[in-house]
């Protein structure tokens, strides 16, 4: 039996949109534990009316919810497709983007203003898979050609490769928790 939900997974497109043309932007911090209180604080741009669309999560849910799959990805080189490059299995998926002075995620704007970067999920853990040498690869063109257009899909999208990721993260926790 699996320990994922499909239906609370989100995959977050990294380096993506004006973040890849200034390299300057919110998500600087997605994969990045906080050195004020030791989590990892997320970014998905918004949308209009909201950032995340948690209801699609759970129709009762209100400003946020809990125990959701965030996998992050990154553009290969080169190439349209996608690789995980991290993940979060348990974080709080917020409605609206949340900002706190207190976490101290200040970055300089394209104008050179410093700002607060908000946040779209927390999380107690990430794996990062940046420098694991066997990365699963998201084959856009078998799928879509938009499935990143918005930075984002949630799962229940593509249920085929809902099944792929949850079965390659299942596979890396059981392969890495045998080694600790």
């Amino acid at each position: 039996m699996s320990r994922f939900n499909a239906k609370k997974m989100i995959v977050v497109d990294l380096d993506n949109g004006s973040y890849l043309e200034e390299q300057t932007g919110h998500e600087i911090f997605n994969l990045e534990k906080n050195p004020v209180d030791g989590k990892y604080y997320g970014y998905c741009p918004p949308r209009p009316n909201c950032g995340i669309t948690i209801k699609n999560f759970d129709k009762t849910a209100k400003d946020f919810i809990d125990d959701i799959l965030v996998v992050y990805v990154k553009k290969e080189k080169d190439s349209i497709n996608r690789e995980i490059i991290a993940f979060c299995p348990n974080a709080r998926a917020y409605r609206k983007p949340k900002t706190e002075t207190k976490l101290k995620r200040i970055i300089n704007d394209k104008t050179g203003e410093k700002k607060e970067a908000p946040y779209s999920f927390e999380s107690d853990i990430l794996y990062d898979l940046k420098d694991y040498p066997d990365k699963y690869k998201i084959r856009t063109n078998k799928y879509s050609d938009q499935m990143f257009h918005m930075q984002r899909f949630y799962g229940g999208t593509y249920p085929e490769l809902d099944k792929e990721i949850i079965k390659y993260i299942e596979k890396y926790l059981e392969t890495n928790e045998k080694r600790m």
